[in-house]
């Protein structure tokens, strides 16, 4: 918890983050890269609030959009 801050303004915060979160999207591979880094410096990334499942999948998306843009580069 924030420190110094009133039981209203925890309050007040918790609704704004969930009105954020409402109104927000993911960036699916910004999302695999912070999680990957996550994952290699040893963090566990189930704190994150995402699944095994979930965190697999995007971890899967990442390494399938290196792929293409591997392929797509012209070779030197």
């Amino acid at each position: 918890m924030a420190e110094g801050w009133s039981p209203e303004m925890v309050r007040a915060y918790v609704i704004a983050d969930n009105k954020l979160s409402e109104n927000g999207g993911w960036n699916r591979e910004l999302l695999a890269e912070e999680l990957a880094e996550l994952q290699a410096l040893g963090f566990d990334k189930l704190l994150t609030g995402f699944s095994d499942k979930e965190i697999g999948e995007l971890l899967l998306h990442a390494v399938r959009i290196r792929t293409k843009h591997c392929r797509s580069r012209p070779s030197r």
